[in-house]
């Protein structure tokens, strides 16, 4: 990470850096995939109002 005082410093930190970021992914995933079941079921809500209207 380099020779200087900031790569050092960096060096030492990284592992934790590393997983904060991995486990911030991980949670922005699964927010999405909340958003997307939650889009889902309001487009069957819609599609079931749709048809008994039509109907």
């Amino acid at each position: 990470m380099g020779d200087d005082q900031y790569g050092a410093e960096l060096e030492r930190h990284f592992p934790q850096l590393k997983d904060g970021l991995l486990d911030a992914f991980d949670a922005y995933l699964a927010d999405l995939e909340g958003v997307q079941t939650r889009l889902r079921d309001t487009r069957h809500t819609y599609d079931a109002a749709d048809q008994a209207n039509q109907g």
